[in-house]
């Protein structure tokens, strides 16, 4: 009987650029225009697509934005190769706008591929006790709070209940000097437990901890932040140790 090895693997491809406003920091420049596939292999050998998306990422911010279905014809259409790209800014540059702006003007197919939402991706990394919290980075990022109960071997641990989602300029004294506080919502037996996500901008930080506070309602978050999302459309893909997290989330 034979054996097929399948599989599936991920592919990227850049198609070329589009100049434009960013939705997010407001900086015209030339985005990448990104095609992305998902394709199933047969003895490691890519077969079929399955999924296909295309993504523009801003030069500036870094932001990534899924560009939607009924434009993205219109999108790949327009793209511009490296070379075409600097002919036109050359060919501008006497332009009463910055050549950028004016490239702009001329290659951006319609106002509406700007409304493609924005993409935010976060990893985490976890699970630390109350007792590693010096483990845990001074930086920019999100993190997660959990009630837990260890593992008959003790090196592992079952968490129960996401208690809190929080966004911070320092992660580990933002957690530090809410440890009190977060203990009240635990039980008898529990204890804490906490992820996080950094090397993420603050902006990008700010959205993902609101996404999910919106998403989840943990119970030790204000309820006019689970409630309300405040920010532009967008969606959140997450990774890496989040149990009891949603993996994408698309709000509001």
């Amino acid at each position: 009987m034979p054996i097929f090895i399948w599989g599936r693997k991920a592919y990227a491809e850049e198609l070329g650029y589009l100049v434009q406003e960013c939705p997010q920091c407001r900086t015209v420049g030339p985005f990448r225009v990104v095609e992305t596939k998902k394709k199933f292999t047969v003895y490691f050998v890519p077969t079929f697509s399955y999924s296909r998306k295309i993504y523009l990422l801003c030069p500036a911010c870094q932001a990534s934005f899924e560009v939607p279905a009924e434009h993205v014809d219109r999108v790949t259409a327009s793209a511009l190769s490296q070379s075409e790209l600097s002919a036109l800014v050359r060919a501008l540059g006497e332009s009463r706008q910055t050549p950028l702006q004016a490239v702009a003007e001329i290659t951006t197919p319609t106002p509406e591929t700007v409304v493609a939402h924005l993409v935010l991706e976060a990893r985490f990394d976890g699970y630390w006790s109350t007792a590693q919290l010096t483990r845990l980075p001074s930086e920019v990022g999100v993190y997660l709070v959990y009630a837990g109960t260890r593992h008959e071997d003790i090196t592992k641990v079952r968490l129960s209940r996401l208690i809190y989602v929080g966004y911070g300029q320092d992660i580990r004294s933002d957690i530090g000097a809410a440890v009190g506080e977060f203990s009240r919502h635990l039980l008898a037996g529990e204890e804490l437990f906490f992820a996080y996500a950094a090397h993420l901008q603050a902006h990008e930080a700010e959205r993902i901890r609101a996404a999910l506070a919106f998403e989840h309602k943990p119970p030790a978050n204000d309820p006019a932040i689970c409630n309300r999302f405040p920010y532009e459309p967008c969606e959140v893909r997450v990774s890496g140790k989040c149990v009891l997290v949603k993996e994408f989330i698309k709000v509001p």
